[in-house]
């Protein structure tokens, strides 16, 4: 089963149009964060977040994103930030899509201030991504990642789905859901590639 949704899904993102381009790795984005805490009933801290892309020659990729969500919950404020580096290579399986792997920083701060008085806690860890990008058609963009990071001697399994429509060559808007343990973010992105 498991042979056969990875032969479906190398399918899908091969399958493209002739007028379909490669993935341009070169991009600055900002959009809307909502964030769920599955341990934390009540709590979905939601904000604003910005990321980018650069390729550095040919196959060689760095990218990074950070986003500040908040919500209020049991009288008081908790303040969620997140942070992500990458530095990654890709290599040219069609025309039109990549496959990559990355070694990644992530970093998570949450706060909490209330009548009880202030609590912070951070984590941060290295982990390693394999993922695939594909101009689907001229004008979508999909891809899809997964691997795992270590935070505080423990591993995680990181996920990520995204989708970008580009309604002009370097403007588009999509969807992005990250999950990390226990915690998923969805966000809605404005892109501009360059």
């Amino acid at each position: 089963m498991k042979t056969k949704a990875i032969t479906l899904i190398c399918a899908l993102f091969s399958t493209s149009s002739a007028l379909a381009a490669s993935p341009n790795w070169d991009y600055i984005q900002g959009g809307y964060y909502i964030v769920n805490i599955s341990d934390i009933d009540g709590l979905d801290p939601h904000g604003f977040g910005i990321g980018g892309a650069k390729s550095l020659g040919k196959n060689v990729f760095v990218r990074g994103s950070y986003s500040m969500t908040n919500d209020d919950i049991f009288d008081g404020d908790v303040d969620f930030d997140q942070g992500s580096a990458e530095v990654g290579y890709r290599y040219k399986m069609t025309g039109s899509t990549d496959i990559y792997g990355t070694l990644a920083y992530q970093y998570a701060e949450i706060s909490a201030s209330g009548p009880s008085g202030n609590l912070t806690s951070d984590t941060d860890g290295f982990g390693a991504n394999i993922g695939i990008r594909s101009m689907l058609t001229s004008k979508i963009d999909l891809e899809a990642s997964a691997g795992f990071l270590r935070f505080d001697g423990d591993s995680e399994a990181i996920a990520m789905l995204a989708a970008n429509y580009h309604f002009h060559p370097n403007v588009s808007v999509g969807l992005n859901f990250t999950n990390i343990a226990d915690v998923g973010t969805l966000a809605a992105l404005v892109r501009y590639s360059f």
